[in-house]
């Protein structure tokens, strides 16, 4: 959120700029990205913003994301061990959610054996069908 106000204020101070007549050259490929502009003989330039390279522009750069580790410096590493973690709590959710695994509520060993083999298999059949998903319509690979 942080990047993206920034970025708007940027965007402001890039429109005062072209109004008023003293552009910066160093700003030139941001005047053409995010601005429309139009020389009108009496009331001078008009400048409007391109919305849709603004938007497009927002949604892909403005923003980071950080993550912290003691153990892990590399940080391919980090953001692979990351969606890793990511998968596994979907997995969890899967599981807690829609298989109904809240609480076992079972006596018998032989009993919460046999429960835990059919919800583990289940999950198994939903995370198969949903990579089957994912690479019918395009999207990478996660589980």
């Amino acid at each position: 959120m942080a990047g993206e106000l920034r970025f708007n204020g940027e965007l402001l101070d890039y429109k005062q700029e072209l109004e008023s007549g003293k552009p910066v050259k160093a700003h030139q490929k941001a005047y053409d990205n995010f601005f429309i502009q139009k020389k009108i003989p009496k009331r001078g330039m008009q400048v409007s913003y391109n919305t849709e390279a603004i938007s497009q522009y927002i949604s892909r750069y403005a923003g980071f994301q950080g993550l912290l580790s003691n153990g892990i410096k590399d940080p391919v590493e980090a953001m692979k061990v990351y969606r890793d973690k990511d998968a596994v709590e979907m997995c969890f959710d899967d599981l807690k959610n829609s298989l109904d695994m809240n609480r076992l509520r079972m006596h018998q060993s032989a009993t919460v054996d046999g429960r835990l083999f059919i919800q583990f298999s289940a999950l198994i059949l939903i995370s198969a069908l949903r990579q089957k998903m994912r690479t019918s319509v395009g999207l990478p690979c996660s589980v």
